[in-house]
């Protein structure tokens, strides 16, 4: 299996390196489904997991999720309407806020 080429915005790796201090040292990950719908979050690994270093960043996919993640893009906003990660995909825009 190929591993995804996954881009991370420098404001992206920093926002991820902040949330990371509050994990209890679950690793990032994050899950492609079928439509494209990504999903970012911490959580447990797993003997299958694709691992994906994005600018040192590590980032952990399932065999499915790898497969779909070719292209991602991921970027951290934020301005007067909240902030958020946007997580964008060659065959589908995903933007994700909290």
């Amino acid at each position: 299996m190929n591993t995804p080429v996954i881009r991370l915005s420098d404001s992206a790796r920093r926002a991820l390196q902040e949330a990371a201090v509050d994990t209890g040292g679950d690793p990032l990950r994050i899950r492609v489904s079928e439509p494209f719908d990504c999903d970012l979050f911490f959580g447990s690994r797993a003997e299958d997991d694709v691992e994906v270093d994005c600018s040192g960043i590590t980032l952990l996919l399932d065999p499915l999720s790898a497969q779909r993640a070719e292209g991602l893009s991921i970027d951290f906003l934020s301005g007067p309407e909240g902030s958020g990660f946007e997580i964008e995909h060659p065959d589908r825009w995903t933007g994700l806020r909290h």
